[in-house]
């Protein structure tokens, strides 16, 4: 059975993942956004991954872009890696 409430919830886990003051907040709105699967998450997902100011949510933003079978995804992680392995 298909999930109905993705489209009308991720707004708001998008809100909070750019927003929110607390980065447990944000890790919750990551977990949430990931497994929704909703591809509106990707492109905060992945400015979460390139700018938080916390470690652990920009790690997460990345763990969570795995999941997502889409194109700009698995761009953002090839970028990602390049950048962390750059020899």
């Amino acid at each position: 059975m298909e999930d109905k409430r993705a489209p009308e919830v991720a707004p708001a886990f998008i809100e909070t993942l750019r927003n929110d003051s607390e980065a447990n907040l944000r890790l919750r709105a990551i977990a949430a956004l990931e497994e929704s699967q909703d591809e509106r998450a990707i492109t905060p997902l992945i400015e979460a991954a390139k700018s938080d100011p916390n470690r652990e949510v920009r790690s997460r933003a990345l763990v969570a872009l795995r999941a997502f079978d889409n194109e700009r995804a698995a761009a953002a992680l090839i970028e990602f890696l390049r950048r962390e392995y750059k020899e």
